[in-house]
C-alpha cells in the first residue's frame, strides 16, 4: 500500500503546470482555420505563404509573449519580431488572454498538452459569428 502511495505521488510531481506546458518550448502554427456563422471550420494555413509557416510564437513564464519571423522572413527588411504583448489566464486556465496594443483577445484553449496547443476566439452568434481557431505544435 505505501510502494503504491508513493508511485502515485510521484506521477503527480511530474505532471506539468498549464504555464509550464505553455512557456517551455517555442510553438509553430500547423493549423489556421476560420468559420462564418455556424458553417465548419476551414484550414486557411495552406494558403500563408511559405515565409509565415516558420513563425514562431514563444510565451514567456513572466506573462509576456513574443511573435517573430522564425528562420524565413517575409522580407529581408522586415523586423525578426512581429509583436509582442501579455499573456494570461483566465476562467479557471480555460481561457488565454492575449493583449497586443491595447487590445484583448480572450481565446478558448480547446487543448493544451507536451505537443498541441489548440486555440479558438469566435465573435457574433448565428449568421454573424466569425471564428479563427490556431493549432500550434512545437
Amino acid at each position: 500500500m505505501a510502494l503504491f502511495a508513493l508511485l502515485n505521488s510521484c506521477k503527480k510531481d511530474d505532471e506539468k503546470s498549464k504555464t509550464q506546458l505553455l512557456t517551455e518550448k517555442p510553438w509553430f502554427v500547423a493549423k489556421a482555420e476560420e468559420k462564418a456563422g455556424t458553417a465548419n471550420w476551414v484550414d486557411d494555413f495552406p494558403n500563408y505563404a511559405t515565409c509565415e509557416k516558420d513563425d514562431v510564437t514563444l510565451f514567456k513564464s513572466n506573462g509576456q509573449y513574443e511573435a517573430n519571423e522564425g528562420a524565413t522572413k517575409c522580407s529581408p527588411s522586415s523586423p525578426q519580431i512581429i509583436s509582442t504583448g501579455t499573456w494570461n489566464f483566465a476562467s479557471n486556465e480555460t481561457v488565454i488572454n492575449i493583449t497586443e496594443s491595447g487590445s484583448t483577445i480572450p481565446f478558448t484553449i480547446e487543448q493544451l498538452n507536451d505537443d498541441n496547443l489548440v486555440i479558438s476566439y469566435v465573435v457574433g452568434s448565428g449568421a454573424t459569428q466569425f471564428g479563427i481557431r490556431y493549432t500550434f505544435r512545437h
